[in-house]
């Protein structure tokens, strides 16, 4: 009887999970198609999640979705303080642009590279990644 109350228990964990964090039903929609995609979302979200926890040696799925979730928005916020960063120096650039001898937009295209190299480097992005969502101006955790 404990051997099939255990199977329940990961059953149950995972509907919790699902719910709770993985947005399942999270749709605004009444459609069985939607409400199986997004059943099937949930499981495929859920089991990276399993994956992760077996593969970085965490105690619970949460404590992994939970770091997943932290490391994404550190992403984010990093990407957006880049932005007020890039626009101070562009504008302290263009102040001493004389002086440089060259155009804000060569010595801004410089940094620009420095910076897409410690992003790769730092936090094991992919470039095209990064220079695509920059191009779009989309956040990089978007």
């Amino acid at each position: 009887m404990l051997e099939v109350y255990a199977m329940r228990w990961s059953i149950e964990v995972f509907f919790k999970e699902s719910k709770q964090n993985l947005r399942w039903l999270g749709e605004q929609t009444r459609s069985f198609a939607s409400h199986s995609a997004s059943l099937h979302l949930s499981a495929v979200c859920y089991l990276v999640l399993v994956h992760l926890t077996l593969e970085e040696n965490y105690s619970r799925v949460g404590e992994a979705r939970d770091d997943l979730v932290e490391q994404v928005t550190m992403l984010s916020y990093a990407q957006k303080l880049w932005k007020i960063f890039r626009l101070i120096i562009h504008n302290a650039i263009c102040g001493i642009e004389s002086v440089l001898r060259c155009s804000a937009k060569e010595v801004m295209d410089v940094v620009d590279r420095k910076i897409e190299k410690f992003f790769v480097e730092a936090l094991q992005l992919d470039s095209r990644i990064i220079q695509h969502k920059l191009r779009l101006g989309v956040p990089a955790s978007g």
